[in-house]
């Protein structure tokens, strides 16, 4: 819904002090960019990525087992990655306007309860002719703990019945578009070949060698609506 845009925008003018520069620089720009001629709000993905998300459980704390309720700085998130829209004039549809999501955020802030279906959502359910997901860190334990979150929760029903592990336990596969999601070991720059429809970058802040960002970038060519989602906690490596 724009209503999660224009809200999470009057939240940040009408109390500033509570948010960072970044913050207040994004819901700037976000306003000047829904207010132009060329730019389109189509609000059927963000509801369904809403209701689809709610397929997935907490995993810790308070709230473990109980389905996720994206919360307002989610909803903004989701509405303008899935909802900010331009016209494409060669194939006649609705484009997503970004191509990169960058969710830097705090540790506890609950990235993984949000990008879990968020993975999921772009390699499974968008009309994405053989849907490609790679993940990719520093090294191989924190992509493939991203992989494995998502695996733990494709495999409950009713999620099981779009997804399925593969024997080797290398790949998820996706029955109703033949999507794949794989996770690559360490600093591997990426398979030959490869032309991911998403990418996704985790612990940012700990990698040191951009070698497998820039081949997801890339490989993305051939893509009508590519992807890039890069996710940091609080942290800093001196050679990021």
């Amino acid at each position: 819904m724009l209503k999660w845009i224009t809200d999470y925008i009057r939240l940040v003018e009408t109390r500033p002090q509570d948010f960072n520069v970044d913050i207040k620089d994004n819901v700037r720009q976000i306003k000047e960019l829904i207010s132009r001629k060329t730019i389109f709000y189509k609000e059927a993905d963000p509801i369904a990525f809403e209701k689809f998300a709610r397929l997935f459980k907490h995993r810790e704390g308070k709230w473990a087992g109980q389905s996720i309720e994206l919360n307002t700085e989610q909803r903004y998130i989701a509405a303008c990655v899935l909802g900010i829209k331009t016209y494409d004039k060669q194939s006649g549809r609705y484009l997503r306007y970004f191509k990169e999501l960058n969710l830097f955020v705090a540790r506890k802030w609950g990235k993984d309860t949000f990008t879990a279906p968020l993975i999921a959502w772009f390699s499974g359910m968008e009309k994405e002719p053989n849907a490609w997901c790679q993940i990719v860190a520093e090294n191989e334990k924190q992509s493939k703990r991203t992989y494995d979150i998502v695996k733990a929760e494709i495999t409950k029903p009713p999620l099981n019945s779009i997804f399925t592990v593969r024997k080797t336990e290398k790949y998820i596969e996706c029955k109703m578009n033949n999507g794949k999601i794989e996770y690559l070991s360490g600093r591997t720059k990426g398979k030959d070949g490869s032309n991911p429809s998403v990418g996704v970058v985790n612990e940012a802040h700990e990698i040191t060698n951009h070698n497998q960002y820039n081949a997801l970038v890339t490989g993305q060519g051939a893509r009508e609506q590519p992807l890039i989602i890069v996710i940091s906690s609080a942290g800093v490596t001196p050679d990021s």
